[in-house]
Order: C-alpha cells, then sequence, then structure tokens
C-alpha cells in the first residue's frame, strides 16, 4: 500500500514484519527481506499486505487545472502546470495460496475482498521547480463500504 516517497506515512502495525503478535512473527529472516515497497495503492498503509508475490493495477485520469498561478502575498511565488487527477488502485499480495481465487474453473472473485485492497480518489500536482508535489485524498475500499479519506503528500516524479 501507500505511494512511493510518501511523507505522511502510515503503516499497518500487525504486520509480522514488526513481530506485534507472536503467532505471525517467524525468527525465519528471510520472510522480511524485500528490496523495495510496492505502491501505488493509495489510502492503504504500508504493509496492508505482504508477501513474495504481488499484483497491483492503477488506473488514472490527468487534467489540466490549471496553467499558472503568481501569487505575492505574503511570498511572491510562481506556480505552472498544476494538473489534476482521478484514480483507482488495486493489489495484492500473497506466498503460496491466495484465497482470493478459489475455484479457478468459475469466476475467480466469488464476493470474496479478504486478499484484496483498492481505494479511488483525487489529487492534483504542483511542479515546484526541480519536484514535482503531489498531494492526493484516497479513500480506501474493504469490500464494505469506503473509508475515510486519506491525505497522502508526497515528492517525486509521476510512475
Amino acid at each position: 500500500g501507500g505511494v512511493d516517497n510518501w511523507l505522511n506515512y502510515r503503516y499497518n502495525a500487525n504486520a509480522p514484519i514488526f513481530g506485534s503478535s507472536s503467532e505471525n512473527f517467524s525468527d525465519d529472516m528471510t520472510l522480511y527481506y524485500f528490496s523495495r515497497f510496492v505502491t501505488p495503492v493509495r489510502g492503504t498503509p504500508y504493509f496492508a499486505k505482504y508477501g513474495d508475490k504481488f499484483t497491483v493495477v492503477n488506473a488514472e485520469f490527468r487534467f489540466p487545472f490549471l496553467e499558472y498561478a503568481k501569487f505575492r502575498f505574503p511570498l511572491p511565488v510562481n506556480l505552472w502546470q498544476i494538473r489534476g487527477v482521478l484514480f483507482m488502485d488495486a493489489g495484492t499480495a500473497w506466498y503460496d495460496d491466495l484465497t482470493l481465487i478459489k475455484d479457478p474453473d468459475l469466476w475467480p472473485f466469488n464476493n470474496t475482498f479478504q486478499d484484496l485492497i483498492a481505494s479511488t480518489g483525487t489529487g492534483i500536482r504542483i511542479y515546484l521547480g526541480y519536484f514535482l508535489l503531489r498531494i492526493d485524498m484516497a479513500w480506501e475500499y474493504d469490500g464494505n463500504g469506503f473509508s475515510k479519506p486519506r491525505y497522502l503528500f508526497s515528492l517525486g516524479g509521476d510512475f
């Protein structure tokens, strides 16, 4: 879950990598090695799902929002190419068995949402010289409804 270069990040404290519960924690450190976070499923915390296999789908609609803005008070600031985005993200991670797929001969989803994380939302992109400031508002979907909005602030390029 999460987004690249997340400034106000959150993580799932119940993930076994943090050793929050003894029945989930393993002494085999090879289970906890990772070379990078798999992002973005915006609106979900880091370690919302974990495993050695994953899949992520992102759909994003980008549109021009404001071409140029010039402010003089309290500091002189010029902003250009402010863009808007609408997005939907979904993904999952697993080790051996993916319970999302119960019978491969049928449509695999069967209204099971326990292995999938998903979110939808909106945001803006502001170019700040060499940096791109990304501000997103995302709602996580858990199969029963949407969460309260989560605000994500990050620096970096588009994916």
